[in-house]
């Protein structure tokens, strides 16, 4: 049973999501840097910026733990979450 869990999660240890998630992270800062000189900076900008930048380090720091697997369903439903509160 725990090699089915572990096959779920090879696209999240495949270095095509390790750069999308470097990626994500150097547009999450640019954008929030972008926002704050441009003082278009707000409440819901600064969580949506934060919780994406927590959600790709949470990631490159996690993707070689003792507990990745545990780690990937937490970075998975985080992402989930972000995508459905931004489109909300």
């Amino acid at each position: 049973m725990s090699s089915i869990s572990k096959n779920i999660f090879d696209i999240y240890t495949s270095i095509f999501y390790q750069c999308v998630v470097v990626v994500g992270l150097i547009v999450a800062i640019c954008y929030m840097i972008w926002e704050i000189s441009t003082g278009s900076i707000n409440d819901r900008n600064v969580i949506v910026d934060i919780w994406a930048i927590i959600t790709c380090v949470t990631y490159i720091m996690g993707k070689n733990s003792k507990y990745k697997y545990m780690v990937m369903w937490i970075v998975l439903f985080s992402q989930l979450m972000l995508a459905l509160w931004i489109v909300k």
